[in-house]
């Protein structure tokens, strides 16, 4: 799989979260890149664990713009 492809991936299961309600609760990193964590009302926490930085840096934009979900 190329490095477009993993992050591609990851990036459509973070959109697929928060298009089903999810909002980020909380990004922490690791060795293994960035645990990234979701919350819905009346729904247990989900955790996604991303490697590609791109990613991190995707998931920070949302987080910092101010977009739904964040």
């Amino acid at each position: 799989m190329s490095e477009y492809d993993l992050y591609a991936k990851e990036r459509k299961a973070i959109d697929a979260l928060l298009r089903a309600g999810y909002q980020i609760k909380g990004m922490q990193d690791n060795l293994d890149g960035a645990m990234i964590y979701f919350e819905k009302k009346g729904k247990e926490l989900e955790q996604l664990q991303v490697i590609k930085a791109d990613t991190r840096k995707y998931v920070s934009n949302i987080i910092f713009s101010g977009r739904p979900g964040a």
